[in-house]
C-alpha cells in the first residue's frame, strides 16, 4: 500500500505525529489521543473572486485527513488538504497549515 493510499483511508501512518495505537485508540508520541476526520467526511463552502466574476466552490472536501489531538491546555490542527474538483475535472485544492488553538 503506498502513502498516498493510507493518507486517502485516513490510517494512522498517513500521518507522522501519530506513532502507536491503544486498544483501537490512535495517540499520538506524548500519549494524547488523536481525533481523526477520514478524507472526504469534511465539507467546505469556499468563495473567491478571480479576474470577474465570483467563483462559488460549494461542496469541497478535505482530500487528506484531518487530525486533531490536545497538546498542553490547547488542541492543535494538523496541516490537511481541501480539494474541488469542477465541472470541466480540474482540481483546485487549499493547503490549510497547522494551527493551534487556545
Amino acid at each position: 500500500m503506498t502513502n498516498r493510499q493510507r493518507r486517502d483511508r485516513g490510517g494512522a501512518r498517513s500521518n507522522p505525529a501519530v506513532c502507536r495505537r491503544s486498544r483501537g485508540r490512535v495517540k499520538d508520541r506524548s500519549g494524547a489521543l488523536v481525533h481523526t476526520l477520514r478524507a472526504d467526511e469534511a465539507h467546505f463552502v469556499i468563495s473567491g473572486i478571480g479576474a470577474g466574476p465570483v467563483y462559488d466552490l460549494r461542496w469541497a472536501s478535505n482530500s487528506s485527513p484531518i487530525t486533531v489531538h490536545q497538546h498542553r491546555d490547547g488542541w492543535v490542527v494538523d496541516s490537511f488538504v481541501i480539494e474541488h474538483v469542477d465541472r470541466d475535472g480540474e482540481s483546485w485544492t487549499i493547503v490549510v497549515p497547522a494551527t493551534t488553538w487556545n
